[in-house]
């Protein structure tokens, strides 16, 4: 019945349309589509084609054997984390929108300073009291001395100094400051703890600034990532509001209490069944809510608002938004749809290449990596090398003076800047390691000259060429003890590849195969 049911799976995800496929696989349907994501990372068509074919065999063979039901956690959870995404994106990335005069007045406030005063206090009424003083024509400057409650602005009379656009401060103070006009005092507004009033003292704009095309992007990206945040704070508040969480208190401080040093609480301090959190997306109690925190990062859960915060979080991320992405139907979107199939697909696919083959590959023999190093010697052979610093010019004379130059103190890299012509010129003449045959105009002089000595000028077919050799290594062959882990590998993978061949082999001769 669950292979049955993978089947339908397939059929109604992939959404076969008869001129759109190219193979089948038994009861699995490859389109032309599959084939061209493939040879758009690089592969041929035939490559691509074959390999979807072996991980379509592998797939059916998978299912018939039960590995959907080993895989369905990390399938459950790939399918939350992409509807989730996808549910982001539509009630949040979609709805960004930046138009030309938001870039403007952004450009507007970000090129100008302003000098800012501020008054702060705690209790509202006293906040009303001084508001209306100031409305009545009281010094700003000296009821923000004696009034504030703000120590470090008010022995200043309540001075921001000059605060440009991109200053760090609460947002709704810095909206404010960079609304008023010269001269005019805020309404009295909240920030924070408490009740705030500014007063603009003076505005000044940054001369020669353009609104240029590359400057536009830079805002509109900035705006686009402000827009972005401030949707999701909100679409969040949402879920929140909706889900109406409310915690137990006494509880809660009984768990934060009992929270030993490995970081979870005892649960048995206040009964395993206990009612931690009550949510219209349903209840967490204490036993539930020691399993989520063993498998998930936690803070200390010894401070009751640790855990109001992590069991709110679980909640919205977890639980809230997996359900609201199948309330807005996102598995159903086409495009959804197909991804989730295929990362399906791919999850079962690789847990059957680990069961199937790759635990069938065995350690060779001593003998065998012996062999191997001995039949493919050629392999481990490696050729002289040496470090080279170069510098090439257009006529002898030009190389002699470069030449003079270095040998008097200077620098190659500043020389090689200055004058050479060679490709490596903006690397200050570094070659780095090259290989004996590689420039073989320079073999004869690389691998004679003494080590960080300068040449003389000598000619090659495109100039005249001065070089330093850092340092140079003998050709050798490597030892087997120095690639014997890179040969294992080899062997295993041959051994994989064959295994693999074989395994085709057998699941074509059971399994139907189509190709257009």
């Amino acid at each position: 019945m669950k292979r049955w049911l993978a089947l339908v799976v397939v059929f109604i995800l992939v959404g076969c349309v008869q001129e759109e496929w190219v193979a089948k696989v038994g009861n699995t349907i490859l389109r032309e589509e599959d084939v061209a994501d493939r040879q758009a990372r690089g592969m041929s068509r035939e490559d691509a084609l074959n390999e979807l074919v072996e991980e379509a065999l592998m797939y059916e063979d998978a299912l018939d054997k039960g590995y959907l039901e080993l895989v369905k956690t990390e399938i459950e959870r790939n399918e939350k984390a992409t509807t989730v995404r996808e549910l982001y994106k539509k009630v949040v990335t979609d709805k960004i929108r930046i138009h030309p005069y938001m870039i403007k007045r952004y450009w507007n406030k970000s090129n100008k300073e302003v000098n800012a005063g501020i008054i702060s206090i705690k209790d509202k009424e006293k906040a009303k009291q001084i508001y209306r003083r100031l409305s009545k024509g009281e010094d700003f400057g000296e009821i923000a001395r004696k009034e504030s409650e703000d120590k470090r602005t008010a022995k200043k009379d309540g001075d921001l100094g000059w605060v440009p656009y991109t200053a760090r401060i609460e947002p709704n103070v810095k909206e404010v400051i960079f609304s008023l006009g010269k001269g005019k005092i805020s309404s009295l507004f909240k920030s924070g703890e408490n009740w705030v009033i500014i007063k603009v003292k003076d505005i000044k704009y940054k001369e020669g600034a353009k609104l240029n095309k590359d400057e536009q992007e830079r805002i509109k990206s900035t705006l686009s990532r402000m827009e972005e945040r401030e949707l999701s704070i909100a679409f969040l508040e949402h879920l929140k509001k909706l889900a109406n969480i409310k915690f137990n208190e006494d509880v809660v401080n009984t768990l934060a209490k009992s929270t030993a040093k490995s970081g979870l609480p005892d649960i048995s301090s206040c009964g395993p069944g206990s009612i931690v959190l009550i949510s219209k997306a349903g209840n967490i109690t204490a036993d539930e809510f020691v399993k989520i925190a063993e498998q998930r990062r936690r803070p200390p859960f010894d401070d009751p608002e640790n855990i109001k915060n992590f069991l709110t979080n679980y909640i919205i991320y977890e639980v809230l938004l997996p359900m609201e992405a199948i309330r807005h139907k996102i598995h159903k979107n086409p495009e959804v749809a197909r991804t989730l199939e295929q990362t399906k697909m791919s999850i079962i696919v690789r847990k059957y290449r680990q069961n199937e083959t790759d635990a069938r590959v065995t350690e060779p023999e001593d003998d065998e990596i012996k062999s191997y190093y001995k039949d493919n010697i050629k392999i481990f052979q490696e050729k002289a090398r040496a470090r080279v610093k170069i510098i090439e010019c257009k006529t002898e004379k030009e190389a002699k003076i470069a030449s003079e130059r270095i040998k008097k103190g200077e620098d190659f890299a500043k020389v090689a800047k200055e004058v050479s012509t060679h490709s490596s010129k903006a690397r200050g003449g570094n070659l780095g390691w090259i290989t004996k045959g590689q420039h073989k105009e320079l073999d004869q002089k690389v691998f004679s000259v003494h080590l960080n000595k300068i040449t003389s000028p000598f000619h090659v077919s495109s100039g005249w060429c001065i070089i330093q050799v850092e340092d140079r290594k003998e050709a050798r062959t490597k030892p087997l003890d120095e690639v014997r882990g890179w040969i294992i590998k080899e062997i295993q993978e041959r051994q994989k590849k064959e295994i693999t061949k074989n395994l085709m082999e057998e699941l074509r001769a059971k399994i139907r195969v189509e190709v257009k």
